[in-house]
């Protein structure tokens, strides 16, 4: 919406300054016939200005993109645990287990990147391999 509105505003000011063109060159027409040097120069100046102007106007504007936001500084706790765990990232199941443990614990107003974070996430997702259907360990039932 932004950028149809800035073409927009650019195609209307381009109109703009070519009318004042137009105009420039019937007054330096006007001027070139009466013999009035004075107005001449002035009325070549304006128009040099003015065809500077729709040069600019016409070069493709360029986006300024903002540089990519560094990811989030690792801390040492995130560092040891990762490198403890090496199926984060790699294994979907557990990393998403691993991070919805992990949205829990800041919902519950725990720091995320802490010591005590990490032992968290350890204990829950200990508990998730651990739970039982009927009394039954999960594990064993697969196994049957």
């Amino acid at each position: 919406m932004v950028e149809s509105l800035k073409a927009f505003n650019s195609k209307f000011n381009q109109d703009q300054v070519k009318d004042k063109k137009k105009e420039l060159l019937t007054q330096l027409a006007d001027a070139k016939k009466e013999g009035d040097i004075d107005r001449e120069v002035m009325l070549t100046d304006q128009l040099s200005e003015v065809n500077a102007s729709l040069k600019e106007a016409a070069k493709t504007p360029t986006e300024t993109k903002p540089a990519p936001a560094a990811g989030p500084q690792l801390t040492p706790a995130a560092k040891e645990w990762m490198a403890n765990n090496p199926w984060f990232g790699t294994d979907k199941r557990k990393t998403g287990l691993a991070h919805g443990i992990s949205a829990e614990f800041q919902d519950k107003g725990g720091v995320l990147g802490t010591q005590a974070h990490f032992d968290y996430v350890d204990v829950e997702l200990s508990k998730a391999a651990d739970a039982t259907l009927n009394g039954e360990s999960v594990a064993a039932r697969l196994k049957a």
